[in-house]
């Protein structure tokens, strides 16, 4: 991928770190697990980030589950923005994907994503719930708003703040392993990466 394309988020929580709170519970819900892709499908993103000038891109952004089977899958990713476009097709375990994805050039689009992994991983969700980390930045708040849907896929809808500014928003749906939408904003709150899930059709 082009250095013209930056993936700007601010700077949150890792996987690392423990919530120092958690409120609500969250039983029957499921636990997030980063591309835990439980049938064919495909997934079309529209994707909006700014550039190293700080000039608004948009592209487009697919993900075609071709097989998900018996922890045996075969993915394929494409992209497109502006000039830029790529195409790679990835197969093995899971945890062989996600290694594979995002270690490529058309994962860089997922790393705003795979960040979220250090915030909802394995964590299920439910309305209501709320919890929060010590970060360098301040507290980090956390709280389940609600749920939603894009494009038809369900998804539940977190927030995250830093010292009470949104610097994060999303709708996880745990039973995809993706967000079919999140946004990061800088600390003036100016959105800087947003990724919305556009059109889905199941395999």
């Amino acid at each position: 991928m082009s250095d013209d394309t930056t993936m700007a988020t601010t700077a949150m929580p890792t996987a690392g770190e423990s919530p120092a709170t958690t409120v609500g519970s969250a039983a029957g819900s499921e636990a997030f697990r980063f591309l835990a892709f439980e049938q064919p499908g495909t997934y079309t993103y529209e994707v909006t980030t700014g550039g190293a000038d700080g000039q608004k891109q948009s592209g487009e952004y697919v993900i075609d589950v071709v097989q998900a089977a018996e922890d045996q899958y075969e993915v394929q990713v494409s992209f497109s923005m502006g000039e830029m476009s790529n195409q790679q097709t990835f197969t093995g375990t899971r945890q062989a994907i996600q290694q594979q994805m995002l270690s490529s050039q058309v994962g860089a689009f997922l790393a705003p994503l795979a960040t979220m992994t250090g915030f909802y991983g394995g964590r299920p969700l439910q309305v209501g719930q709320s919890w929060s980390y010590s970060s360098q930045q301040g507290t980090v708040g956390f709280e389940v708003t609600g749920e939603d849907s894009y494009a038809g896929v369900d998804c539940f809808v977190p927030q995250a703040s830093v010292n009470g500014t949104t610097v994060h928003e999303a709708c996880v749906s745990p039973d995809r392993g993706l967000a079919p939408y999140t946004a990061y904003y800088d600390e003036s709150g100016t959105l800087t990466f947003e990724m919305e899930l556009t059109s889905y059709e199941a395999g």
